[in-house]
């Protein structure tokens, strides 16, 4: 339905008694979620109809309680939990909410995901973890489904009014407030595959922020020795996101973006100089394979030049140092660790990284007939 037609025989005519509903009751009861969803779905559907700026106090107050999260250890607990369950429509909710000149909501959001960080630290892990992995898995998901429909799907993309729609400065800033959070969880004793996930989906919304995040965990878990569960979850993390960590060339511009903690690929070098000419050597086939031609030298040049130049460097060469690292780190004695080392070198750097070279399948049966 249009505005015009909520105006006149649609959510006009019971607005503003649901509403008075909804902040009439202080404490949550059971059919405060089911409100919830009919205020999400106007806010997804007509987009624009509803004024929430005045009412974001309460909305993500009530948002909050709703988490059941508690204070001094377990004692205290700030709301009843009746409204559990109901993380996916607020999350939808919120991510509707955002958008416009007005940035009440994102500040908003950012208080939000302030309030819970902490509660997902591994040191304060619990029965509130879970709960709120999946409303950061709703907010991710629901946010790569409003870009796709705003910016992909050309069916959809007028669906949202122009003033109201997303902008990259905006996404930028929803990935930032979210990555914080996310990283605690990575680590969390509660194993799910949560937050991998959730990396995923971050780093195909701003990989000049996510990725170099990615980075600055995964490499120190390889020679660490105090926390082997470190090395496993970092490794799901480095499975879901590389296929943007592939295609980051360096080429786009970003007028924001992070950098890695320390020069990794230097240092990496140095602890080992065969193994990275060897590395090297196969990164140059690749960018040829990339070229579709064998590049003169002065390309090869530039890009030495553009990795040691200040400012943002291509992150795909990150994806032929770990692979290096990933061999090494394969354990027989270690099962887990063995497979996901498999699962990130064979699904997916080798069905994504080019191979330089001619096809052909009948090498295999001429070598063994020359044997």
């Amino acid at each position: 339905m249009t505005i015009e037609e909520h105006q006149e025989y649609g959510a006009a005519l019971w607005f503003d008694e649901l509403w008075y509903f909804y902040d009439f009751v202080e404490i949550n009861g059971s059919w405060e979620s089911r409100i919830q969803r009919i205020f999400s779905a106007i806010s997804e559907y007509c987009p624009g109809y509803v004024d929430w700026i005045p009412k974001h106090s309460i909305i993500f107050s009530k948002l909050l309680r709703a988490m059941d999260l508690s204070v001094r250890d377990g004692k205290v607990s700030v709301g009843d939990g009746s409204g559990m369950g109901s993380e996916s429509s607020g999350a939808e909710w919120i991510v509707w909410m955002l958008g416009g000149p007005n940035d009440s909501a994102e500040r908003h959001l950012c208080r939000l995901i302030r309030c819970i960080e902490s509660f997902l630290h591994p040191l304060h892990d619990g029965g509130h973890t879970l709960t709120l992995q999946l409303f950061l898995a709703a907010l991710v998901n629901e946010m790569v489904r409003r870009v796709r429909m705003e910016r992909v799907r050309n069916k959809t993309k007028h669906k949202v009014p122009k003033w109201m729609r997303l902008t990259d400065s905006q996404i930028e800033s929803f990935v930032t407030i979210l990555l914080p959070s996310v990283t605690y969880s990575a680590f969390s004793t509660v194993e799910t595959s949560l937050p991998s996930n959730i990396l995923r989906f971050l780093a195909f919304l701003a990989p000049h922020l996510v990725l170099p995040q990615v980075i600055d965990f995964v490499y120190p878990s390889f020679s660490n020795t105090t926390e082997p569960n470190r090395l496993k979850q970092s490794l799901e993390c480095l499975a879901e996101v590389c296929v943007p960590l592939i295609r980051d060339d360096g080429k786009r511009f970003y007028a924001n973006f992070n950098k890695c903690s320390r020069n990794w690929i230097n240092e990496m070098r140095n602890d080992n100089m065969d193994s990275m000419e060897a590395l090297m050597f196969t990164e140059s086939l690749v960018l040829r394979k990339m070229w579709n031609s064998r590049p003169p030298k002065e390309s090869i040049r530039s890009v030495q030049l553009q990795r040691n130049a200040p400012g943002r460097e291509p992150l795909r060469y990150h994806a032929i140092v770990l692979l290096d690292c990933l061999v090494s780190a394969i354990d027989i004695n270690d099962i887990v660790k063995l497979s996901l080392a498999f699962r990130v070198i064979y699904q997916k750097y080798f069905d994504r990284l080019p191979i330089n070279g001619p096809y052909e399948p009948n090498l295999i049966f001429r070598s063994k007939r020359t044997a």
